[in-house]
């Protein structure tokens, strides 16, 4: 399975303190590129955001007005549900199993969802649902809906929009 860790850290909404690095320039040892970057990403000490008193109920990615710079059509669009905003490790109690995800245009048709995965493992927060959605275009709003998400075990359905310009 395809990781989504650094999005994982950038999107944690515990997150305090992080440190980030680049670098762009030409490749000493390979003519191949022409130029090359790298990046860094550093969760700083183990110290946490409060984030008891928000209204944050789960993750989306993309979700609202997105930025084009920042989303790849035909990439990875993620949900994490914040299940606990007081202790970030009791945020595993999430079971996506039995999930169902549902992307749609602003016309009602319905996209192909692919690449349906998930995880419970503990960086950033600690449950991701992933997936693919074929066919997604600048400038058009869809809807997602992500149906029977076992939270503490209880079923809950999310729905949200969002719109790439």
């Amino acid at each position: 399975m395809e990781s989504l860790g650094h999005r994982r850290w950038l999107l944690f909404p515990f997150l305090k303190d992080i440190a980030y690095g680049r670098v762009d320039g030409t490749p000493k040892t390979t003519k191949r590129y022409s130029l090359v970057t790298a990046v860094s990403l550093k969760v700083i000490d183990a110290q946490v955001a409060d984030i008891s008193d928000t209204d944050i109920a789960y993750v989306a990615y993309p979700y609202h007005d997105y930025p084009t710079d920042y989303f790849k059509h035909g990439w990875y669009s993620s949900f994490s549900v914040v299940a606990d905003k007081e202790d970030r490790w009791n945020n595993d109690t999430v079971d996506f199993s039995h999930s169902t995800i549902t992307v749609t245009d602003e016309n009602g048709l319905r996209l192909p969802v692919t690449a349906t995965n998930y995880q419970t493992d503990n960086y950033g927060l600690s449950n991701i649902l992933q997936w693919k959605v074929g066919d997604t275009k600048n400038g058009i709003k869809y809807r997602v809906v992500i149906d029977n998400v076992l939270v503490q075990n209880i079923a809950r359905n999310y729905r949200y929009w969002f719109k790439i310009h």
